[in-house]
């Protein structure tokens, strides 16, 4: 019955967004000024390079800059004649080699002057079919201060459609979120 005015504003804000929970973080520090440990989820989207930027600039001199991924579990199939077969699933030694190309392209996206600021980079792959829950798992699991995170800009029907991952990490996080919409330049 009553809609929560939080996720509206990250829905509508052309500018970035700043949800705090109301939970009270157990672990949290007196100086909330630069958070030691900032989460990005990163779905190699131009966005979420952005999200990227922006938490290394937040980030004090050696603070963990912690990369998370959410794999989609893969389920290949045929589909013939109304019949659905499984096809077989990628080899250990496939799935290992996919896994390290991703954690690859994560440590990528972060430039060479946050490295030098002394900012350590921790990546992490999780697996699961909604985001959301991934990764404010992992935010809770890697002690996370902050989630750092981009939103596509979806709206109307699009949004009905394809859900909002950032909607569903600021009602599930327990610590504040950092909501960095789409560049106006690139729609």
């Amino acid at each position: 019955v009553h809609g929560s005015v939080s996720l509206d504003i990250v829905a509508s804000a052309r500018r970035n967004a700043l949800v705090v929970p109301l939970v009270a973080h157990p672990t949290r520090r007196e100086d909330p000024s630069a958070p030691a440990r900032i989460l990005v989820p990163v779905d190699f989207s131009p966005p979420s390079a952005a999200a990227v930027r922006w938490a290394t600039r937040l980030l004090g001199p050696h603070g963990r800059l912690q990369l998370v991924h959410v794999i989609v579990p893969h389920m290949p199939v045929i589909a013939e004649l109304r019949v659905y077969t499984p096809l077989p699933a990628s080899s250990p030694e496939e799935r290992a080699r996919e896994r390290a190309e991703l954690e690859r392209k994560l440590r990528g996206l972060v430039d060479e002057a946050a490295l030098a600021r002394g900012i350590e980079v921790e990546v992490e792959l999780c697996e699961g079919f909604d985001p959301a829950p991934q990764i404010a798992g992992a935010a809770r699991r890697l002690r996370s201060e902050l989630i750092c995170m981009p939103t596509h800009g979806r709206r109307g029907l699009t949004r009905a459609l394809l859900g909002s991952v950032a909607q569903g990490v600021v009602r599930a996080a327990r610590v504040p979120v950092l909501v960095v919409p789409p560049d106006e330049k690139r729609g």
